[in-house]
């Protein structure tokens, strides 16, 4: 069994050591929803990675990796929620008091 000093994060064991960089790589062009959640990484955006890496990646390590993603994003869902903080919809964002007359509309969307 691996234990760890208390301030030292873990780390995946030795023979795993690249998929932490590997996923690490892949969080840093991560896509956002339109409230700036997370999203998952998708198959799509490892392939392309994949390919401008020039990796030979194993179907086990890509699986490591969405499983990794799918932990990591459901941390990042649990610190938000014992936090209190809740994500607003479209909805309850209010951009201006003011109405958005036609006036209003042309000056902010000159020649539509």
């Amino acid at each position: 069994m691996v234990r760890w000093a208390r301030n030292e994060p873990p780390r995946p064991p030795e023979p795993a050591q690249h998929l932490f960089g590997w996923f690490t790589e892949l969080d840093l062009v991560r896509k956002s929803d339109h409230h700036g959640q997370a999203e998952c990484l998708d198959y799509v955006q490892i392939a392309a990675w994949r390919q401008l890496r020039d990796l030979p990646v194993r179907d086990w390590e890509i699986a490591a990796i969405i499983r990794m993603d799918l932990a990591y994003l459901a941390e990042i869902r649990r610190r938000r929620d014992e936090n209190g903080e809740v994500a607003e919809t479209p909805a309850a964002q209010q951009v201006s008091s003011r109405p958005l007359s036609p006036e209003l509309f042309d000056a902010l969307f000159p020649g539509s």
